[in-house]
């Protein structure tokens, strides 16, 4: 049984997080295929640089016998410039590109073996030997298609999102009856799973200014505008465009999970090793140091001044964030009496939290009895 990655490559700036993927996966992947293409997803013509790139740069230089590049030249058929492309258009090209790898990988790779359909910035942690041994036995039920359970960082490399996705892992029996990489990425969406280990780590946007810039105008999603990633860098939160939320029915800022990043201290159930080794070298730093104040000057509905009621939204905001995964992936809580015990005990902690008034009548409590204590101490 051999594992390959397919994956698609843009421009230079994503140098740093291909310099991560590769050296996260080389403990276990037999092969890395990358598909460049001479258009963006936008339509703007590019050319290819990946093998200019790996070629030049002493830090690919050991990975060059497991890289197979497959340049293609897909034209767009749509009129390109700005807001003109649309979503639909994008997805075309894209899932174009990834069609691509599927004779290669038919013709290379056996039934048992297994692809991981991918991006470049996500890296599925092969490093550490607990998490080898996780995947191998996954994969050794036999199951056709795998959804390896990921964790994303926004803007750099110790910024997590909190919501959760996955990537699929299929193996190329499955392949060869519909031949379309595609399709696992879109049609199985990007449910939340939960393993007992963080596997993939995905590295959104961890660019310099100008590169998410340069990305905007190359990527997918169209529409993002610099004082989107002003706003976005400034109270580190998710981009929002006002032309997507009216053209494509995005969400639009709000509170919820998905929408807010926190900075994180890595260690070994959070990150790959290598990510933590080179840390001092891969961070961005676009991320305002001050966003924790910031976001209670531009957004006082969401973090209030005060420490309590701050303290109260984000008890509730994490307890949406893990108490539906852990419902969905624990059999104990599905189905024992004592679990049902601790999730109706869970959903009245979240509901007394809600009630207006209680954090109140909290706060009385704790100046009366600080109150207390200062007299006693007279």
């Amino acid at each position: 049984m051999r594992f390959v990655d397919t994956f698609l490559f843009a421009e230079p700036h994503e140098a740093d997080v291909l310099w991560v993927k590769l050296n996260v996966e080389d403990h276990l992947f037999h092969e890395w295929v990358v598909v460049e293409n001479s258009y963006t997803l936008q339509g703007e013509y590019k050319g290819h640089c990946i093998n200019d790139l790996i070629l030049g740069d002493e830090r690919f230089a050991k990975f060059i016998p497991k890289l197979h590049v497959i340049e293609s030249d897909i034209k767009p058929d749509f009129p390109v410039g700005g807001r003109r492309v649309l979503d639909s258009e994008t997805r075309r090209i894209e899932s174009a590109q990834r069609e691509a790898a599927t004779p290669y990988l038919l013709a290379t790779y056996a039934d048992e073996d297994y692809v991981l359909i991918s991006d470049v910035d996500e890296c599925l942690d092969m490093e550490a030997a607990k998490r080898r041994r996780l995947l191998r036995s996954k994969a050794a039920k036999g199951e056709d298609i795998i959804l390896v359970p990921r964790v994303r960082y926004m803007f750099d490399y110790d910024n997590r999102r909190l919501g959760r996705g996955c990537v699929p892992l299929v193996s190329i029996r499955q392949l060869k009856r519909d031949g379309s990489p595609d399709h696992y990425r879109r049609a199985l969406g990007h449910p939340s799973v939960i393993w007992k280990h963080e596997m993939v780590f995905e590295y959104s946007y961890c660019y310099s200014r100008d590169s998410i810039l340069r990305k905007y105008g190359t990527t997918g999603h169209v529409g993002f505008e610099q004082a989107d990633l002003e706003a976005a860098l400034r109270n580190n939160h998710r981009h929002v465009s006002e032309y997507r939320v009216s053209k494509y029915g995005s969400r639009p800022l709000e509170w919820t999970f998905e929408t807010w990043f926190v900075k994180r201290r890595l260690n070994s159930r959070n990150s790959p090793a290598f990510v933590r080794e080179h840390l001092a070298e891969l961070k961005t730093d676009v991320v305002s140091p001050d966003y924790k104040r910031n976001r209670m000057e531009t957004y006082p509905q969401f973090f209030p001044k005060s420490r309590v009621r701050r303290a109260r939204r984000w008890i509730v905001l994490y307890g949406k964030t893990y108490s539906d995964l852990i419902v969905q992936n624990s059999h104990y809580i599905k189905y024992k009496s004592r679990g049902s015990h601790l999730l109706l005990a869970g959903h009245k902690l979240v509901t007394a939290l809600r009630r207006p008034g209680r954090w109140a009548r909290v706060t009385r409590y704790l100046q009366r009895r600080r109150g207390r204590k200062n007299t006693a101490r007279v």
